[in-house]
């Protein structure tokens, strides 16, 4: 179930940093949730889905497993904030291009961002899809998975420009599954800090 946009930013202003541990690793991001498995508490995890790309194929939760990922949520008609995103991640890309990361770009208009419309923004754009997706799907589940998995604003919204509200944040997401970054994409120095905390993030798994 979707919770509502009051929930969200009700929680985001409590949101917990489960672990900071060193200082040279990345916190990791939101509240421990019960195992009723293990009767244990867990941390919070990407949880599963399933979207296309503009290439129709599938990708789930197991394209996230064993890879750091940066995801966000934009639409190709977005007429504020989406054109900046867009160019500070071509910025990321660029930079980080000798680390094997992956980008997850998730559109809140899924009714017009078709694969089609998705393939021509991409050309409009001039976009490297080397290691960046961008996804489509049910449109409930979009914003399921944007608000409970990502904890970022995703939302139709008559009062918003474009119709729809969606987080600036981009969101680091480590090769478990877990959030381990939130940076404001409209933003130059905060996609820098993101450039400098992705090695940072690489070489937790090679201690």
């Amino acid at each position: 179930m979707i919770k509502p946009i009051a929930y969200f930013f009700s929680t985001i202003i409590t949101l917990t940093i489960v672990s900071c541990g060193n200082s040279d690793k990345l916190a990791i991001y939101g509240r421990k949730e019960y195992d009723p498995d293990t009767k244990d508490s867990v941390e919070h995890t990407i949880g599963s889905f399933y979207f296309i790309n503009q290439n129709e194929d599938a990708i789930t939760q197991e394209y996230l497993k064993g890879n750091i990922t940066v995801a966000y949520f934009f639409f190709t008609t977005c007429p504020s904030i989406c054109p900046i995103m867009t160019d500070n991640m071509k910025y990321l890309q660029e930079k980080t291009d000798k680390y094997d990361i992956q980008i997850l770009a998730h559109t809140v208009d899924p009714e017009t961002d078709t694969t089609e419309k998705l393939k021509a923004y991409i050309e409009r754009k001039n976009i490297d899809t080397k290691n960046w997706d961008f996804l489509t799907g049910d449109q409930d589940h979009l914003y399921d998975v944007g608000v409970n998995d990502y904890m970022v604003a995703t939302q139709e919204d008559v009062n918003a420009l474009g119709g729809f509200l969606h987080s600036e944040n981009f969101v680091l997401v480590d090769k478990d599954l877990r959030i381990r970054g939130f940076y404001d994409g409209t933003k130059k120095e905060e996609v820098d800090k993101l450039i400098k905390d992705i090695p940072k993030l690489i070489n937790e798994y090679k201690n």
